[in-house]
Parts: structure tokens; sequence; C-alpha cells
């Protein structure tokens, strides 16, 4: 027996000593496979918590790039660069500033002029835009502070400049990460000068730690840079990954960590667990511990295997929790932990994907909406439409009864504009009170229903807190397939049907084709005038008067010409309003000045004693420095100012009727002529007229042509020709263009007359000519 007792106690041992065995290698093996699991699964945490960075980076970039777009591709915001307007230009920036809330933003135009704004020290460079070989996203140091940029071209059609706008990676974007992935995370500079960090979440004496380490061991070598590692700061361990945003001899780095004790914190705690759990099994029967072995090594080999899939970002499946130990608890803690992770990233999607404030998609969307609207257009053979609305006064809002407001009044108006659309359409927040709506299946007819009823509703007075608010709109539409056939086209297209709408003071306008080019051609053109200017493209020429009781009188209207290399002759009425619109109509008026008087004195010198009249702009009489600038010039060309007649319309002396009559009193005074011109179209009134130092009206062409046919014109006409007389005034009769019209002028007892019977606008030398050949004939020929 005792043998048998030795031999069963020794069977017993040997059974106890294989079961405690097998327990402690459970053990330890769990405790290692968790260690590593739950290192790995750190790791892969900070990976996911890189590519929520990466996609929040790029995110904010698209932000931005979106805005700049719609900034660069807007027709004033490009007018005033091809200008160098600086305080429109400023006005754009710092209202789409506002809107996205960037930080920072610039431009530079084609002839060097530079603006940025937001606080930025007038030592910030932004000469990196005029680069043309720039990225559209990246990361650049600007006042010692690391900026996320994107640098947008602006065309009309070539290029005239670049503009940027950037978010600061500060502390609001590092705590704004941590909320997301729950790590730590930091942005600093380990770079060849004095190492320094910018923003971090770490308690500020490791903070200033990180740069110095962080270089030493890329220098070192140590460790993986560009893979999750381990660093020690001032004895406090924690697993790191960093990487450079940008490259150049101070690279900017973003360094994500998790402590290693939060990272071990579980381990420990199951670790216990697992202790208690082999002390329990050794102490069962040796039969039950070896049929508990297969129990207990099986669902920790089922939670490895997934929290390895976890950490390959599966989350489809859940571990299956059947019972209440510590393993199923630990399933259970494997499940909620999944399902965090897995709503965390669906969150942070929904995010980049919906405006924050009223739930509706964001400008990220605009484009997959429209783009989705016009497939199904094209695979129905149907249409589609694209609203543009702008809200009007909501700027008001805000700033009188606060953001708050402004913020309530979003929301409903959000509502309202649902309210008004299929669920198969898509109402879209562009920016601060701009929307866009993507209409499927529906004509050019129904989408203008549609608007009319979404600005009846967006008008309806709103009740927030006592306060009665109500706004307008203004709203462009463009159709697929009638206005254009690509998604970019009509979301373009009815922007621009929105600004032409709020230019004409309009509710609701649908897009005109032809809109679009017409703006790129009058961008090209006043591109292609600014190079006019400065390279002398243009050129004069001159339109005979006579007059009917004088042989020996001989005058001309001198006319600028434009021929454009690739467009050909460019109607002045055209350039002229571009450039009185673009501020360049005081530099055209002093070239003509300055050609049409040193031709009179080279006449004069030749013996030919011609007059010569010079239209002028209404912004011309606002030039204090016009009446110097010609004194100087006929003094110059030895040309007597009774030679000089200068013609303006009855309009523009009525746009500022003082300053307007200062001015044409200082011209009076140096002895030159004044004429008003395409008399009979304006609006004056006689008590307007006689105040003006004028001393010749000249009658619109368009009384004239049909003069021997139309008894109102006649009527005019003489009245007019009586009038002026009257007044003491000489009168010319422009667009006489046969003998009968002559004839008629004549009786009238009209003094001057001009218009192609006595010839069309010629060159200088064909002028000689006319006026050689007139002084040997008689009579108006």
């Amino acid at each position: 027996m005792r043998v048998r007792h030795s031999y069963a106690a020794k069977l017993l041992l040997i059974v106890i000593g294989l079961v405690v065995t097998v327990q402690l290698a459970t053990y330890f093996a769990a405790r290692s496979i968790i260690r590593d699991t739950e290192i790995d699964s750190a790791r892969n945490m900070l990976t996911v918590g890189g590519d929520i960075f990466t996609e929040l980076l790029f995110n904010r970039g698209s932000l931005l790039q979106q805005s700049t777009v719609v900034l660069a591709n807007d027709f004033g915001f490009r007018e005033a660069i091809a200008s160098d307007d600086a305080a429109t230009i400023r006005s754009a920036l710092l209202n789409h500033t506002e809107r996205m809330g960037a930080d920072y933003a610039a431009v530079i135009t084609q002839s060097g002029l530079t603006i940025n704004i937001n606080g930025i020290s007038a030592s910030a460079d932004p000469s990196f835009l005029s680069n043309n070989d720039n990225a559209p996203l990246q990361i650049r140091m600007i006042d010692g502070l690391p900026y996320e940029l994107v640098v947008t071209q602006v065309f009309a059609p070539g290029p005239i400049g670049a503009a940027s706008m950037g978010f600061v990676l500060n502390k609001s974007l590092a705590d704004e990460m941590k909320q997301l992935t729950g790590l730590e995370v930091s942005f600093v500079s380990p770079g060849n000068q004095q190492p320094s960090y910018y923003a971090s979440t770490l308690d500020v004496n490791l903070a200033a730690l990180l740069p110095q380490m962080i270089r030493q061991q890329r220098s070192s070598g140590n460790g993986s840079p560009d893979a999750p590692h381990t660093l020690t700061l001032d004895n406090t361990e924690l697993l790191t990954l960093s990487w450079p945003l940008n490259d150049g001899e101070e690279p900017v780095y973003v360094v994500l960590q998790r402590p290693m004790d939060q990272v071990l914190a579980s381990y420990n705690a199951l670790s216990t667990n697992l202790l208690w759990l082999n002390i329990g099994g050794i102490l069962i029967a040796v039969v039950v511990a070896v049929f508990l072995a297969g129990d207990v090594t099986r669902p920790i080999r089922i939670l490895a295997n997934a929290a390895r899939r976890i950490s390959g970002g599966d989350y489809s499946s859940n571990v299956l929790a059947s019972g209440t130990d510590e393993f199923g608890e630990l399933a259970k803690a494997f499940n909620i932990m999944q399902s965090a992770i897995g709503e965390r990233e669906q969150r942070i999607l929904q995010q980049s994907r919906q405006d924050p404030l009223t739930g509706l998609g964001n400008r990220s969307t605009a484009r997959t909406a429209m783009v989705s609207a016009v497939r199904y257009a094209q695979s129905q053979e149907g249409q589609c439409a694209a609203l543009t609305i702008d809200l009007q006064r909501f700027k008001e809002v805000n700033d009188v009864f606060g953001h708050q407001a402004g913020d309530s009044l979003l929301q409903i108006i959000a509502l309202r504009l649902l309210g008004n659309v299929k669920d198969t359409d898509s109402v879209i927040r562009l920016g601060a009170d701009v929307f866009l709506v993507v209409l499927r299946d529906v004509d050019a007819h129904t989408a203008l229903k549609i608007a009319r009823r979404a600005c009846l509703a967006l008008q309806q007075t709103v009740e927030l807190q006592d306060l009665n608010l109500s706004v307008s709109a203004h709203v462009g539409v463009a159709t697929y397939p009638e206005h254009g056939r690509e998604s970019e086209e009509l979301m373009r297209r009815s922007d621009i049907a929105m600004q032409a709408a709020k230019e004409t003071g309009t509710q609701i306008n649908l897009y005109q084709t032809g809109t679009d080019e017409s703006h790129l051609r009058r961008l090209g053109l006043l591109r292609d005038l600014k190079q006019a200017l400065a390279s002398n493209g243009f050129h004069m020429a001159y339109q005979p008067k006579a007059a009917l009781l004088d042989s020996h009188y001989v005058g001309a209207e001198a006319l600028i010409r434009w021929d454009h290399p690739e467009l050909g002759s460019v109607n002045p009425e055209e350039f002229i309003a571009l450039a009185e619109s673009a501020g360049y109509i005081n530099q055209i008026t002093r070239w003509v000045f300055s050609e049409t008087i040193r031709q009179l004195g080279a006449w004069h010198a030749d013996g030919i004693s011609v007059h010569l009249s010079v239209n002028i702009s209404a912004l011309d009489l606002l030039d204090a420095e016009l009446p110097r600038y010609l004194a100087d010039l006929l003094a110059r060309y030895e040309v007597s100012p009774s030679f000089l007649c200068l013609e303006l319309t009855e309009s523009s002396i009525m746009k500022d009727e003082q300053q307007g009559l200062s001015m044409l009193n200082r011209l009076k005074s140096m002895g030159l002529r004044l004429s008003v011109d395409d008399f009979g179209t304006g609006f004056s009134s006689l008590s307007q007229l006689k105040r003006l130092p004028v001393d010749e009206l000249k009658i619109d062409k368009s009384f004239v042509l049909n003069l021997g046919e139309n008894d109102d014109d006649a009527v005019i006409v003489r009245s007019t020709i009586e009038l002026g007389h009257n007044m003491g005034l000489s009168v010319v009769a422009e667009g006489v263009e046969n003998d009968a019209s002559l004839g008629i002028l004549g009786q009238y007892g009209c003094d001057l007359i001009q218009g192609y019977f006595l010839g069309k606008p010629m060159p200088a030398d064909s002028l000689t000519k006319w006026v050689a050949q007139r002084q040997t004939t008689t009579g108006i020929k």
C-alpha cells in the first residue's frame, strides 16, 4: 500500500507537477501574449492615430483648398488681383478667413504685390506663393509657428497671381487630436539649430525634453523613427510615433505618444486575475485541472486572435463572450473597445463630411452630390439642376444679435431648405451664408419654381427668443445639360448666376449661356489692357469735323483704338468700361492727351490749324492733377488751349455735380473749350446745364442719322440748336452721313458737323491729306 500510496503520491505529484507546469506555462504564455497584444494594440492605436491625424490634416487642407479655389474663381477677386486692387484683395481675404476660421491668408500678384493678414507680422514672407512648382498643400514656418497652408494659382485665363490660406498647428489642434484618439500629441522641431516644441498635450516639463530626445534618437539611429518605438523622458517611458510634416533645415514633426503605464494598465489587471485563476486551478483536483487546462488556454487564444484582428482594422465580428468569468469579462471588454474604436472612426469620417451646425453636407460633399445627380440624369436621359443660394442680411444678424442667434437662424434655414426639396435631393452648406441645392430629375422651369418656393420660405419671419428675424436670398440656377455637362461646370455657373443676381438686384437668376465665357473674356481683356498700357499698345484715330459757314475751320475728334494681338480690334466702349471699373482710366486719358497734344503741336508747326476734341471720363474729373498735366503738355508742344476741346457726357457731369463743376471751371479758366457730348440722351435739367461752363453742345448721332426721315428727330435737333444758340453755345451734329441731313442742318443753322459724310476715323497722316484737300476746295465735301 505504501508503495501504491507512494506511487499514487508520486503520480499525484507528477500530475500536480504537470498541472502546475501547465498552469504556470499557460500563465506566463498568457501574460506574454496579452502583453504583446496590448503593446501591439497600442502601436496600432498610434498608427491609427497617425492615419486620423493625416486625414484630419487632409480634410482641413481640402477645406482650405476648396475655399481658395472658390476665392480664386471669384470674378471680383480675380479682377482685383489683375488690377493690383489691394483694398479689394484684403477685403476678400478677410471675408474668406472669417468664414473658414483660418489663421493665415496671403496673396501675391503677377506684378509682385504681396498681402498677408490675420495678425501675421510684416516680416512674414509670402514670396513662396510666386513659386509655380508649389504643392497645393504644404507645411511652412511663419513667424516662428508651423502652419498648414494651401496655395492656389489664380488664372484669368493665364496665371495672374496666387492665393494662400492656412491653419496654425497649435495647442487647440493637439487637444482635438487627443480627444479623438486618446493619444498625447506634440508639434516639435528637432532641427539643426535650436530644438523647440510648438504645442503639446504632455506635461510642460516632459514636452520641453521631447525635441532634443527625438533629435538624439534620430541622429544615433536608435529605434525605427517612422514606426512606433519606445522613448524615455525623465524616467517616463512612452510608446512613440513621430514623422516629419515637411522638409528643410528646420522640419516640423508631429509626435504621437501613449505612456507605457497606460498601455500596460489592462495587462497588469488581467495578469493579476490570471494569477489567481491559475492558483485556483492548482488547488483543484488533478483530473479537473487537466480538463480545465484546455478551457483556460482556448479563450486566451481567442482573445489574442481578436486583438490581432482589431489591430488590423477589422471590426466586423465580436468575440464570443459566453462565460461570466474573467475571460468572459475580458472578451466583453474587447468587444466594447472594438465598438468604441469603430464608432470613433465613423464619427471622424462623418465630421469630415457633415456641417456640425446644421447637419447638412459640407463643401467636401458638394462635388459628390453633383456628380451623382449628373450621372443619374445621364443614365435616365433626364435633367438635374444646381441652385446656389446666398443669404442677404445674415451678417447683420450676426453683428447685431450675436453669433448664437445667427447659428439658430442657420439651423432653421437649413430645415426650411430641406422642407422644399425631395428626399433624393441634396442641401449642402458651402460657407457661412451660402448653400448649394442639388436637384435631381428637374428641368429649368421646375428648378426656378423650387427656387421661388425656397425664397418665400426663407423670407418668412423667424422668432428666436423674442426676436423677429428675417433674411432674403439671391439664387443662381444652372441646369444639366443646358448649361453644362460636368458637375464642376454646373456648380461654377450656378455661382456665376447667383453673383449676377446680386449685381442686378434680382432674387433669382437663371444662368445665361455665354456668361461664363464673357467673364473669362473680360478677365483676359483686363489683364491685356494693363499690358497694352505698359507696352504702348494703343493708337489714335481722328474723325474730321467741319463748320457749315466757315470753310477755313478744320477740326477732328481724337478716338483711341486698340488692336488686340489675338482678338483684333476691340470696341472702345468695351475696354473703356473695363478701364473705368479697374481704375486704369486716368492712365489711358493721360496717354490720349499726350498723343493728341503732341500731334496737334506737329500739325501747328507745319502750319495746319487743326482743332481737336478729346473725350474724358467722369473719373477724370476727380483727378486733381489733370489741369497741371494738360498745362505742361500744351506748353511743351506750344499749343494754344483754344485749339483743344474736352468732351464729356451729361451723365458723367451729374455723377458728382459739385466736384465736376469745380474741375470744369479750372479747365475752363485755362482757356480750354468744353463740350457736352451725346446731348439729349442724358437727364440733366436746363437749370443744371445753365450752370455748366461749356462752349458747345454735341447732338447725339441717334437723332441725326435719320434726320430726313423722322419728324420727331427733326424737332429735337432743331430745338437743341435753338437752345444752344440762345445760351450762347455752338452746336455740333454728330452722325451726318448724307446730303439730306446736311441740308436740313444748314437750314437749322447748325455750326459744326461730324460723320461719315466727311470721313471715317483715320490715322493722323490721312487727316493731314484730308485737310489739304479741303483747303483746295470750297464747301463741305
